[in-house]
């Protein structure tokens, strides 16, 4: 599973990648999704532990392509889903970009 590009200088999602029904149960699914943030941790052990093969692989390919992971994924959940993986599962993803995600807090993590 190769979900990462590489230039000289830098790692990058490889948002094309998706996952197969046999990455949901792999740890190194769980942990290129979570990124180590309870949060999302949290997020994500209610989705394995409420919803079936299908809908988690569907559900982990919808974040990874929007690059909601981490940190993102519990933004998401705790903020615009008042904690509710139903309205996460089913909420439209697109208008969280990179520059949504900067402006709400990631500006005060992560200086350029």
């Amino acid at each position: 599973m190769n979900i990462y590009l590489m230039d000289e200088l830098n790692i990058h999602l490889d948002t094309s990648f998706e996952f197969t029904i046999e990455d949901i149960n792999s740890i190194e699914t769980f942990r290129s999704i979570t990124k180590g943030n309870p949060g999302s941790v949290s997020v994500m052990l209610e989705i394995y532990k409420t919803q079936q093969g299908e809908d988690i692989l569907t559900f982990l390919n919808k974040i990874w392509k929007q690059q909601i992971i981490g940190a993102r994924l519990w933004y998401i959940y705790k903020n615009e889903c008042n904690l509710t993986i139903q309205a996460l599962l089913s909420k439209d993803l697109s208008p969280f970009t990179n520059d949504y995600f900067y402006e709400k807090f990631e500006k005060y993590i992560y200086k350029p």
